[in-house]
């Protein structure tokens, strides 16, 4: 068919074309099926209106155009040729092969009728209104949202997130075979929740990435999850086998719970807080931390490390160690519970008050200057000061005794509960 190809069938049959050449398929009513091949490309040169299925096979290396915004595909699309690019004045719902890129443009929600198979980059517009829901076993190399409303993805392997501006939530799940990593290739604006499901690394380190919902991830693989958000970051529930490391410009916080098997790294922006409350959260290896006030709760042994630029307020129903120094600025709050726990921190530079209260173990600290401080440790209670003296600031009850050790004038003016007694080693008086 040298020229264009356009068929009228207003009683529901199907209409089959084969052209062993460049198929233009021009303006055509089909209250029926359409399935079109040919050995080159297909395009248009006027709407299509199909109401049932459609199908498109264009030859090897040849494209798909079907550009015409007027197109009124309204059952499922299947696609097969290199680069392809479908625009659809209603829903679409569709499957296929591009061994190029695939370009959608819909004034409605876009769906997966089956399998989408992409090599090269993936992208979709669907209005901000409206979503996008490819849910079927996918194969995309990247993927960009232009406009979208709730949008999911599955992908059976990797995936890169080109630039994207989704209104509503954003759902992935990606490495369904095991391997594959999500990355991104621009930024992210998202209005709503993001949820992240992978077997692999999780990059998302673009610094004007928007996440104005929650950020949550669940990585069964001892990979490492990586997230900048340009504004404050929320941290919804997340399971992770391997390290988290969170950046923000803003505050962090959280709205679920968070289990991490290895070492979680939270830098808040300058003058913001990090506060992670969740007394279920369970940051079992090393915690580094970078804010102004920082809040962390936890329901493991606890390791720590890093600043704060304001209050620092630890509380853990394990053990409490330091990994490296702990800076504060001002006030430090130390608290552990359970039998038996402990708080050793032997590389404290804090300004403010200490306090530190145990509910039956033996606490020690080590500061490198002055100690104002109160407590109430249920064991031993320990505190040396690098630099000065020591001085309390509020109750004393160290059950077991209380030592002290400093190298300048120290002060002692509260009465002391227990029954361990008091001593003071050092050069001070």
């Amino acid at each position: 068919f040298t020229g264009s190809f356009g068929v009228t069938a207003l009683n529901p049959n199907t209409v089959k074309v084969v052209d062993s050449t460049t198929l233009d398929l021009s303006a055509s009513t089909m209250v029926g099926n359409l399935i079109a091949t040919s050995k080159g490309a297909i395009t248009q040169s006027g709407p299509l209106v199909v109401l049932f299925r459609s199908e498109f096979k264009a030859g090897t290396g040849s494209d798909i155009t079907l550009a015409n915004s007027n197109n009124k595909l309204d059952g499922s699309v299947m696609i097969n040729g290199a680069k392809v690019t479908i625009n659809n004045s209603i829903a679409l719902n569709f499957e296929g092969t591009a061994s190029g890129n695939l370009n959608v443009t819909t004034n409605s929600a876009i769906t997966d009728s089956g399998a989408l198979l992409v090599a090269g980059v993936a992208t979709f517009s669907a209005g901000s209104a409206n979503n996008i829901t490819l849910d079927d076993t996918n194969d995309f190399s990247s993927v960009g949202i232009t406009s979208g409303k709730n949008v999911t993805i599955y992908d059976i392997n990797g995936l890169a997130l080109n630039a994207s501006t989704i209104s509503g939530d954003l759902d992935i799940y990606a490495s369904i075979n095991g391997n594959g990593v999500i990355t991104q290739n621009g930024a992210l604006t998202i209005g709503g929740d993001t949820t992240i499901k992978t077997n692999d690394n999780v990059t998302l380190e673009n610094s004007a990435n928007v996440f104005t919902g929650s950020f949550g991830v669940t990585a069964l693989n001892p990979n490492t999850v990586k997230v900048v958000d340009s504004t404050p970051l929320d941290l919804s529930a997340s399971t992770m086998v391997g390290n988290l490391i969170a950046t923000s410009k803003g505050a962090i916080t959280q709205s679920g719970i968070l289990d991490v098997l290895f070492r979680s790294e939270f830098k808040a922006g300058t003058g913001s807080d990090i506060t992670l409350g969740n007394l279920n959260n369970k940051l079992a290896s090393g915690v580094s931390f970078d804010g102004a006030n920082v809040t962390i709760n936890n329901s493991v042994d606890l390791n720590i490390e890093g600043t704060a630029a304001g209050n620092l307020d630890i509380n853990t129903a394990g053990k409490l160690t330091d990994i490296s120094a702990v800076n504060v600025l001002n006030n430090a709050t130390f608290q552990v519970s359970g039998t038996g726990n402990t708080i050793e921190l032997d590389s404290l530079a804090v300004i403010g008050f200490i306090t530190v209260n145990t509910m039956d173990g033996n606490a020690t600290i080590v500061n490198t200057n002055d100690i104002n401080f109160s407590g109430n440790v249920m064991g031993l209670f320990t505190i040396t000061a690098l630099a000065g003296g020591i001085s309390d600031v509020g109750l004393l009850n160290a059950q077991n005794g209380l030592v002290l050790s400093a190298p300048g004038f120290s002060t002692i003016t509260q009465d002391l509960l227990g029954t361990g007694g008091l001593v003071f080693n050092g050069l001070g008086t």
